[in-house]
């Protein structure tokens, strides 16, 4: 594999492990018992439109032909932005650039067409990130809600209580985003403007054999992982100006700011509690629906990502208490430091608060061995360490007539230190 393959390509390993919760768990396959869904399994190359393009050009068969021809590789992961595929308003001719994903799954398509004999098909995910990454023409929708950050009136108005971006600087991934302007979670217009682009994206692909998932989003900033601007230092200097005059004298317009006391601000002025992350929770809670009720026949995706704002401080035992049922939370939000021992955050609490909450069956251990294949085997053929897994759980967490499920995904670090979950919803 040549460097500037490598530079650009990340290989994820989707583990399924049965978790101890399981053992008792209902086995279903997909609605009244029906086919179960396409379900991602193996390692996957991950391959970011954006960054691909700039190395390779807009025609991207090449590179995708190449990474498929790894036999390690189960497919392709195709993460892309919102404004490369909808540059245009919906009711605009051009609305829609598919080409990128297109050319994805043509190459899928040409390698499992030349290779009938291969154990099984490569497929395709998709991972398509809206937040900073949405389309100009939806910001041009929204008002700018910068006006609470600034002094004097006069010259910058107070926003109405259903302004619909923010600008944040200096926050994570930013090297993947195309804007810096975030639409709000809770916005309206926004809302309705990914569901709308959703549905397209399922007309288009839905029916592709080839496509095992899509990853939730909407709630989120740069990817599709739980996270959004936060933290609170004051590294938001983008606020921060003066006028000076010829005569003398200057007027500050704005102060260097944090991203929580942003937050704090911008979900007071939408009438929302803001000393709690439950809008975010809300908010991923609606999107999780949205894909549900678009979607069918794959399997759905979510991410945790350690990320959402800690708007009220604290970690003591109880401070703020993890769903304990049907998974008991509490261990993944706690971790020792020496002799101290931290419990969960206002993040660990929301992030699992969504995860965990209504759904109405979880899968089988035999159903888990079904989906995963025999991984100990997978990771010796390809000279990896076995995957440590032994925190991964299978839990539900879906909306409708019980007829989803999810299936948590991961190594066994705490959330609170960094680590990571990964969540499916099979449908």
């Amino acid at each position: 594999m040549n460097t500037s393959i490598r530079n650009i390509m990340a290989i994820v390993l989707l583990l399924l492990v049965a978790g101890p919760q399981a053992a008792n768990a209902q086995s279903s396959g997909g609605p009244g018992g029906g086919t179960k869904p396409r379900i991602p399994v193996g390692i996957y190359a991950v391959v970011r439109v954006e960054e691909a393009t700039a190395t390779y050009g807009s025609d991207l068969s090449g590179l995708y032909a190449t990474l498929l021809g790894n036999q390690a590789v189960s497919g392709l992961a195709i993460q892309v932005h919102w404004d490369t595929l909808n540059p245009l308003p919906p009711t605009e001719t051009g609305a829609y650039t598919w080409d990128p994903v297109d050319q994805a799954f043509a190459s899928v398509a040409l390698w499992n067409t030349e290779n009938p004999n291969a154990t099984t098909p490569k497929t395709i995910q998709l991972i398509v990130s809206p937040g900073f990454n949405s389309p100009q023409w939806v910001r041009d929708e929204l008002t700018s809600c910068d006006g609470l950050f600034y002094f004097f009136g006069m010259f910058f108005p107070l926003p109405t209580s259903d302004c619909g971006y923010a600008t944040f600087t200096n926050y994570a991934e930013i090297k993947q985003s195309d804007s810096n302007e975030l639409p709000m979670p809770w916005n309206t217009t926004y809302q309705t403007a990914w569901k709308t682009f959703l549905q397209a994206l399922a007309t288009k692909y839905n029916g592709n054999p080839s496509l095992v998932s899509v990853a939730v989003a909407g709630p989120t900033a740069v990817s599709a992982e739980m996270l959004l601007p936060n933290g609170d230092t004051v590294n938001q200097f983008q606020f921060a100006h003066e006028l000076c005059f010829v005569f003398g004298g200057c007027i500050v317009f704005g102060l260097p700011t944090s991203p929580n006391a942003m937050w704090k601000q911008l979900l007071s002025n939408a009438g929302l509690p803001d000393t709690t992350d439950q809008a975010f929770v809300t908010a991923w809670d609606g999107a999780i629906d949205i894909y549900g009720g678009i979607f069918s026949g794959i399997t759905l995706t979510a991410a945790t990502g350690n990320g959402l704002p800690l708007l009220t401080l604290g970690d003591a035992k109880g401070d703020f208490p993890p769903p304990t049922t049907p998974i008991n939370f509490a261990p993944d939000c706690t971790y020792v430091d020496g002799s101290i021992t931290h419990y969960a955050n206002m993040d660990c609490q929301a992030e699992t608060e969504i995860l965990s909450e209504s759904g109405a069956f979880h899968l089988s251990p035999a159903d888990a061995r079904e989906i995963a294949g025999d991984q100990s085997d997978d990771d010796a053929a390809r000279g990896q360490a076995p995957q440590q897994a032994s925190n991964a759980r299978l839990f539900s967490k879906c909306p409708g007539r019980g007829e989803h499920r999810w299936i948590a995904r991961g190594r066994s670090l705490p959330a609170s230190r960094g680590g990571w979950r990964h969540a499916t919803c099979l449908r």
